[in-house]
C-alpha cells in the first residue's frame, strides 16, 4: 500500500467519523434546546413534523455511518487499523521527515531536526495495541444479518410512526427485523 492509498482510506474513515459525530451532536442539541423551557418547546412544536423529520434523518445518518465504520467490508475502521499495522513504515520518523519537507517545499527546513527529535515514532507493538482495542463486533457469523441495533432501533421507530388509514403498514411488519424482535 502506498502512502496515497493509506491517506485516501484515512480520509474516508475521518469523514465518516465526522459525519456520525456531527449528526449525533446536532440531534442532541435539538433535543437539549427543546428541553430548556416551554418557549423553546413551543417553537419546535409549531413545525413538529419538520423537526421530527430532521431528528429522524440525523438519527438515520449516524446509524448508517456507524454501520459503515464497523462493518466488515468497505472502508471500515478494522480494515484501516489492519492497514496501519501492516504499513508501520508510514509512521517512521523518516517518512514523517519526507512529508514535512514536501509540505514546506524545502530540502531541509531549519525547524525539522528539532521537530523530529520530539516526534513520537510508534512501534509495531504500539500500532497493534491500537488495532486490538475493543471495537463493537457484530454477533454471529452471517455478515448479512442486520438484526442488531440498526435493525431494531430504526425499524421500530418507523413501524411505530407509520400508519395508513389507521392500520400499520403490513410490509414493515413482515420484515425479518420486525419478526426477529416480536413485532411481526
Amino acid at each position: 500500500m502506498q502512502e496515497i492509498q493509506f491517506r485516501e482510506h484515512f480520509d474516508v474513515v475521518r469523514n465518516d467519523v465526522t459525519a456520525a459525530t456531527s449528526a449525533f451532536y446536532t440531534y442532541m442539541e435539538i433535543n437539549k434546546f427543546a428541553s430548556e423551557g416551554q418557549e423553546n418547546y413551543d417553537k419546535i412544536n409549531r413545525d413538529a413534523y419538520f423537526w421530527m423529520g430532521q431528528l429522524y434523518a440525523l438519527q438515520t445518518t449516524w446509524f448508517i455511518v456507524l454501520g459503515r465504520l464497523f462493518d466488515r467490508g468497505g472502508y471500515s475502521i478494522r480494515k484501516f487499523l489492519a492497514a496501519t499495522v501492516a504499513h508501520k513504515d508510514l509512521f517512521s520518523k523518516g517518512a514523517l521527515a519526507e512529508r514535512k519537507r514536501e509540505a514546506a517545499r524545502q530540502d531541509n527546513p531549519e525547524w525539522l531536526d528539532e521537530y523530529l527529535r520530539t516526534a513520537w515514532e510508534p512501534t509495531a507493538q504500539d500500532l497493534q495495541a491500537i488495532a486490538d482495542s475493543e471495537l463493537p463486533r457484530r454477533s454471529g457469523s452471517n455478515p448479512t444479518n442486520r438484526s442488531g441495533i440498526r435493525c431494531s432501533h430504526i425499524t421500530i421507530s418507523v413501524y411505530r410512526s407509520m400508519t395508513y388509514s389507521g392500520k400499520r403498514w403490513s410490509v414493515i411488519s413482515k420484515t425479518s427485523c420486525m419478526t426477529s424482535i416480536g413485532y411481526g
